[in-house]
């Protein structure tokens, strides 16, 4: 299994451990980014992978995956010229949310929390709850 990348706050550089539960800066409390590099996805062995957003493996913090409902991989659709159109309504839970759904479920499950609380007025809550499901992990979504 990879180790959890860790995160750093790019506003002041405090650097935080992937074991940490922090979801904030502890010195300014602004939001926190991974420190991690992705690296290219081989284009021609893409061909014969999964058809999930782990097909992309390489490219993501979390390179084994453990939960997918077949997210990822939607149409993209040429409209005229100049606009194209990604299908993302054709995803598992109807929405584009489920890309980072995923990763979120994902991490819960290596790092294991005893459940996951989200706050959501729509999709986002959707994804969650059903990717948590997959990852068979406890979540509660509030409405506010």
């Amino acid at each position: 299994m990879s180790p959890l990348p860790d995160r750093y706050c790019p506003t002041d550089g405090v650097r935080v451990p992937s074991d940490s539960l922090a979801w904030c800066c502890p010195s300014c409390h602004g939001p926190l980014d991974l420190d991690f590099a992705p690296t290219p996805a081989p284009l021609k062995s893409l061909s014969g992978r999964v058809n999930s957003l782990w097909r992309y493996a390489e490219t993501l913090p979390l390179a084994q995956p453990t939960v997918s409902l077949g997210e990822g991989r939607t149409p993209l659709v040429t409209l005229t010229d100049e606009v194209s159109a990604k299908l993302d309504y054709l995803m598992p839970t109807l929405s584009f949310k489920d890309r980072g759904a995923v990763l979120l479920a994902q991490l819960a499950q290596r790092v294991g929390p005893t459940r996951v609380v989200a706050d959501s007025s729509g999709n986002a809550g959707t994804s969650i709850a059903a990717y948590c499901a997959r990852a068979r992990l406890p979540c509660t979504v509030y409405v506010p």
